[in-house]
């Protein structure tokens, strides 16, 4: 039954994926080059907080553990703090013209800052992806605590608060 459940969970996050690509490609024709970096970082960050979050009911005793799961989420955030971090807050996203963005102007004015803080969270997330191959939830605990310590450590400084 639980691998049932991943299957589900995988097409479903694959039919998001395939949506998010279509109506990227659809909306990039009418988006500038700013939008289109935001949306971009904006796609990225929805990845990551999707699967944190399955991540997160695990370690808040809300949803079972899984490990072949709980490996995939991490996999999935590692890969798109890859991104993210490499790709997502590049000179000329810093506002865009249809797009709202809670990026703060500090990511691009304080840019050692920010790269170190981007570089700790994307190392933090290949940690916890390499942890997680192991599947001894209790080894994971402290691996994903450090993960979100980090995420949590730029949005108190670079994100505009909603």
């Amino acid at each position: 039954m639980k691998k049932r459940k991943i299957w589900q969970q995988s097409i479903a996050v694959m039919i998001g994926l395939i949506s998010i690509v279509v109506s990227s490609q659809t909306m990039a024709h009418n988006l500038s080059a700013a939008d289109s970096g935001i949306f971009y970082r904006q796609g990225a960050f929805h990845i990551i907080g999707t699967h944190f979050g399955a991540m997160g009911a695990v370690m808040k005793g809300k949803a079972d553990y899984d490990a072949t799961a709980f490996q995939e989420h991490a996999e999935a955030v590692s890969q798109a703090a890859n991104l993210v971090v490499n790709n997502g807050f590049v000179t000329g996203t810093e506002s865009g013209d249809k797009l709202e963005t809670e990026a703060k102007a500090d990511i691009w004015l304080e840019a050692k800052g920010f790269n170190q803080k981007a570089t700790n969270f994307l190392e933090a997330t290949v940690a916890l992806a390499e942890e997680s191959k192991k599947g001894d939830l209790e080894a994971i605990k402290p691996v994903f605590m450090s993960a979100a310590k980090t995420c949590k450590a730029c949005h108190k400084v670079y994100r505009e608060k909603d």
